[in-house]
């Protein structure tokens, strides 16, 4: 029973010294890591300490009254030694918490330079949607708007995992408003270009297909819905065209009262 017990307590410093010094490889597990060296020095270095304590009244008595096999002897001086060689293996993992950390933080400050750049490159890509004119294009631009909608979804998962990360190292978390903005001014342009796309298709059965397979009181309906369609989107254009004008003025606004002092 003596020989388990010790067993026990030099697995478990074995045990907390190899997790002490494994190092961490994501914000997440430099959190975790140092939540159990925090764990491990007053909870469970406390508990083993105890049962140390314990067992030397039991390993007097053995030693006394019993010639020991040199194995238990060794187990023994292992298990006395186990709380000085354990301090230094802290000292050493608070070295390796602090690089990884740093290591994190970073890494953190570059997704967010990145994520910030990217956005501003998809902003431009949005401003030369107003430049698409050729009717020959329509499913090439439908396809580019898609991959902006698509790489909005993307940043916007992504920002989430980078707000997870600064919680992490109690950090106010970072907004990106252009992520909204970029996927409010993309959507009218979406939707003019599906809208071109089915009429395109719609028209070149109607001009180029059986003429008696028509149907007169659909193709009204569709023309119709085409006419509605059109009129929702000059208005979604106009309101989006005063909310740029007015983010101009405001822009210029502090260049010109700058100048004007």
């Amino acid at each position: 029973d003596h020989r388990n017990e010790n067993e026990r307590i030099v697995s478990s410093f074995v045990e907390m010294k190899e997790k002490a010094l494994t190092t961490p490889q994501n914000t997440e597990e430099v959190v975790i890591h140092m939540k159990y060296i925090e764990t491990a020095q007053n909870t469970t270095l406390v508990e083993l300490n105890k049962n140390i304590k314990e067992n030397q009244g039991r390993m007097s008595y053995l030693l006394e009254y019993y010639a020991l096999p040199m194995a238990d002897i060794t187990l023994n001086s292992s298990v006395l030694n186990w709380p000085t060689q354990i301090s230094p293996v802290f000292d050493e993992s608070y070295q390796i918490i602090a690089k990884a950390q740093k290591a994190g933080e970073d890494e953190l400050k570059e997704k967010r330079e990145k994520v910030i750049l990217e956005l501003e490159k998809l902003k431009q890509r949005v401003k030369e949607f107003v430049e698409f004119g050729d009717m020959d294009m329509m499913m090439q631009y439908l396809k580019d708007v898609q991959a902006v909608q698509r790489k909005c979804t993307e940043f916007t998962e992504l920002i989430e995992r980078i707000n997870i990360e600064e919680d992490l190292f109690k950090w106010e978390p970072t907004e990106y408003p252009d992520v909204e903005f970029i996927l409010t001014a993309v959507e009218p342009y979406h939707k003019l270009f599906s809208s071109v796309v089915k009429w395109q298709r719609s028209e070149k059965k109607w001009m180029d297909g059986n003429f008696l397979e028509l149907d007169a009181e659909g193709t009204e309906a569709e023309v119709d819905e085409f006419g509605r369609e059109v009129y929702k989107l000059v208005k979604q254009f106009n309101t989006l065209a005063r909310k740029e004008l007015a983010t101009d003025e405001k822009d210029q606004k502090p260049s010109r009262t700058k100048k004007k002092e």
